[in-house]
């Protein structure tokens, strides 16, 4: 027997707010890159944008804000064939980030800024 729920919200008990994760977290926004030639989002959960700033140095944009600075952000990165078989990424870099954007980079093994092919990365916290 095949069952379907459809529901538009589903709220806390009260009845007052959504409903929330126990002993759990949940991703906030993640993100898969391109950051080759024109450098373009791939596919991604709660990001509005990439701004390229030049070799290996990026910038996402998030659809909703975080609460605050102090979030988790995580990252990886590598190059498809040639003689590198990864990169180094740095997130979120030496920029500050925001509530609604982190910056990044992403180097060769030498430290030497790159565009890589493969980058993704994800923030874990509290929205705003």
């Amino acid at each position: 027997m095949t069952s379907v729920l459809n529901v538009d919200t589903i709220a806390d008990k009260a009845g007052t707010g959504p409903v929330e994760l126990t002993k759990q977290s949940a991703t906030k926004s993640w993100w898969q890159v391109d950051g080759t030639s024109t450098a373009h989002i791939n596919d991604s959960f709660n990001t509005s944008g990439l701004t390229d700033h030049g070799t290996g140095d990026y910038t996402i944009t998030y659809t909703n804000s975080m609460d605050n600075t102090t979030y988790s952000a995580v990252g990886a990165c590598g190059r498809d064939g040639g003689s590198y078989a990864g990169g180094d990424c740095e997130i979120p870099g030496a920029a500050t980030p925001t509530a609604s954007a982190i910056r990044f980079y992403t180097y060769n093994y030498d430290a030497t800024l790159a565009d890589v092919v493969y980058i993704s990365g994800q923030i874990c916290g509290d929205l705003a």
